[in-house]
């Protein structure tokens, strides 16, 4: 998969999917408003306004969509890039994405696996915020004939939170709902440790191309247009999914992304100063 390099550049519109920011996983999951963003001289997100319902528009459409019954078969190529960027961008401001997690809410016998992932998505970043820690994370949705509903998630997790956080990930699940049984939890560090992302190269191997095998293993159920842009290089169904198919923590959004943007060309510091 290409090296995103365009972080600091939100994703274009483009009629179809949309990218949430944070924790929009409509009224089932309960809100989470994100904790200060740490970007040079960025003041807190603003994306939790308006009860942290700030969608990125999509054109031709009248604005944002927020249905929850709204079908998808793939990541379209504006959701995949806008992924892409968020990942690398997490690495730009010091929250790389060190930990894979993948969760299979039907093998663990939820049958609601968005609001589930919702509600782990805050347990951890609660977990981790309570303890000092900053929480950043992307993720994507599936649907597998043979694996059913499950999701994947980049997320960042202090080094030295890990073996906490090995303890209690099991537990966040049973908390949403599932059952602990073999084949729901897959969980492992993105490169050769969860530091990787700060040094850069450990034994040869860099940490960014092993965020891109990771992300090109993540988009795989991507279209076309996504694919051939990106050189994504893996090819697997992604399944129909119901509701939001992918979605970004409030720092790592578009918004934020275009404001930092906004910062590295005029030099500003702060929110005010762009107002």
């Amino acid at each position: 998969m290409k090296l995103a390099r365009k972080s600091l550049n939100p994703a274009p519109p483009e009629q179809g999917q949309y990218v949430e920011e944070a924790h929009q996983f409509a009224s089932r999951a309960q809100s989470d408003k994100p904790g200060p963003i740490h970007y040079k001289g960025c003041s807190t997100s603003s994306a939790d306004q308006d009860g942290g319902r700030r969608l990125v528009p999509v054109s031709g459409r009248g604005g944002a969509i927020n249905k929850g019954d709204r079908l998808s078969s793939a990541l379209t190529l504006r959701a995949a890039t806008s992924l892409t960027e968020a990942a690398f961008f997490a690495l730009a401001i010091g929250l790389g994405l060190n930990r894979f997690v993948t969760i299979h809410w039907q093998t663990a016998g939820v049958l609601d696996d968005l609001a589930a992932t919702g509600r782990w998505l805050k347990l951890a970043g609660d977990w981790i915020r309570s303890r000092g820690g900053q929480f950043a994370y992307i993720w994507v949705r599936e649907n597998g004939h043979d694996k059913g509903a499950h999701v994947h998630i980049l997320i960042h997790l202090p080094p030295h939170l890990v073996d906490g956080f090995n303890c209690r990930q099991q537990g966040w699940i049973k908390a949403c709902g599932g059952q602990r049984k073999r084949g729901v939890l897959y969980s492992r560090p993105i490169g050769q440790n969860h530091r990787h992302y700060a040094v850069g190269w450990i034994a040869g191997q860099a940490y960014e191309a092993n965020l891109s095998e990771t992300l090109d293993y993540v988009l795989k159920g991507a279209d076309d247009s996504a694919r051939q842009a990106l050189g994504i290089k893996r090819r697997e169904p992604g399944g129909n999914v119901t509701g939001k198919r992918c979605g970004t923590s409030a720092c790592l959004g578009a918004s934020v992304r275009g404001l930092a943007r906004i910062i590295h060309q005029t030099g500003h510091s702060g929110l005010a100063s762009v107002a």
